[in-house]
């Protein structure tokens, strides 16, 4: 077995391309261009943020199963984009501001077109006249799919590293 070092040196096409994925994702968030950040998706993703615990440390404790602050599937993504557009999603009017920063990323083959992603990233956020910004560290595990119509988002699992989240609400995508 290769390590995940040693995956990304023999994947070195897979690993740019999904490189400038992970960028070309960022950027189309960043910009709130949400409709073509969801063609980027699979109809069949899984999107979550699992809670995570200050006491544990690693293991099955830190991450409680079945316990989750953000749990989504295409459908409800969808409704999510269409609820932002109303200018009615309280939590993003007026919009958050966001810089994205997508570093760290390691690749493992999973089978012949879908690959384990591990990233880290940086969301710089700011609303309206906030004299204060939000700085949310995570990092993010996600399966991606290259395909001759390039790379699509198969799932992905942000977790956050705080455990009490000082951002006043998830209202944007990871």
């Amino acid at each position: 077995m290769l390590s995940t070092y040693e995956a990304a040196l023999t994947n070195q096409a897979a690993y740019a391309e999904i490189s400038q994925f992970l960028g070309h994702e960022a950027r189309l968030l960043d910009e709130n261009r949400l409709d073509e950040w969801l063609e980027l998706l699979d109809p069949a993703i899984v999107y979550e943020i699992p809670i995570r615990l200050a006491g544990a440390r690693g293991g099955a404790n830190e991450f409680p199963q079945g316990a989750y602050r953000v749990r989504d599937t295409f459908e409800m993504i969808s409704k999510r984009i269409e609820r932002l557009a109303t200018g009615e999603a309280w939590a993003e009017t007026p919009p958050s501001r966001t810089v994205r920063l997508v570093g760290s990323i390691v690749i493992q083959p999973v089978d012949a077109t879908v690959y384990a992603v591990d990233s880290a990233l940086m969301v710089y956020r700011q609303r309206a006249q906030d004299e204060v910004a939000d700085l949310i560290p995570a990092r993010r595990l996600d399966r991606v799919r290259i395909d001759a119509g390039g790379c699509k988002l198969v799932r992905r699992t942000i977790i956050l590293a705080e455990t009490v989240i000082k951002t006043p609400n998830l209202g944007i995508f990871f």
